[in-house]
């Protein structure tokens, strides 16, 4: 294989985008069991999982390299996505990085506050780290220890377009032809993540 670390997004890219649940949602709901997690108990018709492929693929990759995350949002509703979806256990926790995790570890080096004092305040970290930043995928290649041409990040944005080729990676696109296009120099279709093992031999 030619890369070592392999980086995914989540919404779009891993599982599908869509409502998230609040803490106060989750709480209700038993996601011990990922296959059982379902909110139609709260008005919502909705099971998360993954798209067609990305378990067997990631299971596949996951022999010959590192397998990482790099998504913006709230950090637990982007880890319960993964839990839910029963594909977290493929990643090494310390390779998933998610957007308000990483600004607020940046709040508490700079004011040794671990919280967010207001809105505001976290809103300027947030900026300093969302894609297209890179900062999440540099992190990412200083925790694996992978030099960033070894590495690839396969998301499906052009904000993650930009964000990889910032730390000087290489990117795959999962696509989804409703969505707008840019040109990437891989692709891949949601429902074609087969194809994925082949473009990173």
């Amino acid at each position: 294989m030619k890369y070592d670390l392999i980086i995914f997004d989540i919404d779009g890219t891993l599982c599908p985008s869509g409502r998230i649940l609040n803490e106060e949602e989750l709480k209700i709901i038993d996601t011990t069991h990922p296959k059982d997690f379902k909110a139609s108990n709260l008005g919502i018709n909705m099971k998360y999982t993954y798209f067609p492929g990305v378990r067997t693929a990631l299971e596949q990759i996951a022999k010959d390299a590192k397998l990482a995350i790099a998504s913006n949002g709230p950090s637990f509703r982007q880890k319960n996505k993964l839990i839910a979806s029963g594909i977290d256990h493929l990643f090494d926790k310390e390779l998933v990085i998610i957007s308000e995790d990483l600004a607020l570890s940046y709040h508490t080096l700079d004011t040794g506050l671990n919280y967010w004092p207001n809105e505001y305040t976290k809103e300027l970290y947030m900026k300093r780290v969302e894609k297209p930043n890179s900062s999440m995928l540099s992190h990412l290649l200083i925790r694996s220890n992978a030099p960033k041409q070894r590495a690839i990040y396969v998301g499906n944005t052009e904000e993650d377009f930009i964000a990889a080729k910032k730390a000087g990676m290489a990117f795959v696109r999962v696509i989804d032809k409703s969505k707008k296009r840019f040109k990437t120099g891989h692709e891949i279709h949601q429902n074609e993540f087969h194809k994925l093992i082949n473009l990173l031999k």
